[in-house]
């Protein structure tokens, strides 16, 4: 060590480096590595994995004694189209000639008189299911639309779930039209504190 108490180091090449500040360079350079290290380990746990479910549409008790003419579309929503689906107005997506309504890929089925029974939507049962799923795979969708048109003023005719598998503790997302709306029965779980 020299009387400056710098340990001089000869570097290939033969430059001289002074040990204590290349130590204090080693040393922002590792905590940089580390800082970025934990930023990427933090945003790729936090981001939404999207889980491909079956789905069962079903009628309440009370719609099911005597029910109208019911459309239920399921729509898989990623940051390019979420926006436009969030602030549609379910009678707007249903009045004929909706041009959003054409071009989207959804899944649809109806209920009745006579058609009131459960509607299994399975993925591996129907080329269709297994389509509108691949599509919003490729789109990365992250949330799903359920917009009904339910006659009744004051109802619920747009529901938003999240697709996070984190979210889902099942295969099988159910869903429920009643005289006040649609709603999931069996999920989603509560997002995580962070």
């Amino acid at each position: 060590m020299s009387s400056t108490g710098y340990d001089h180091t000869l570097k290939p090449g033969g430059s001289v480096r002074k040990g204590r500040a290349a130590m204090r360079i080693g040393m922002l350079g590792f905590a940089s590595v580390l800082a970025m290290v934990s930023m990427l380990v933090g945003c790729g746990s936090s981001t939404p994995v999207m889980g491909q479910y079956d789905i069962e549409v079903s009628l309440a008790p009370e719609l099911a004694a005597s029910p109208p003419a019911l459309t239920v579309d399921i729509v898989g929503a990623s940051s390019a189209n979420y926006a436009e689906l969030s602030a549609k107005d379910p009678k707007a997506w249903f009045a004929g000639g909706d041009v959003n309504r054409a071009n989207t890929t959804k899944l649809t089925t109806v209920f009745g008189p006579g058609d009131t029974g459960s509607k299994q939507l399975k993925r591996r049962d129907k080329a269709q299911v297994d389509a509108a799923w691949k599509t919003w795979r490729d789109m990365k969708a992250t949330r799903l639309f359920v917009l009904v048109n339910l006659p009744r003023d004051g109802s619920i005719r747009k529901i938003e779930l999240p697709l996070d598998r984190k979210r889902w503790k099942t295969e099988t997302i159910k869903l429920e039209i009643n005289a006040g709306g649609v709603r999931s029965t069996n999920g989603p779980e509560p997002e995580a504190v962070k």
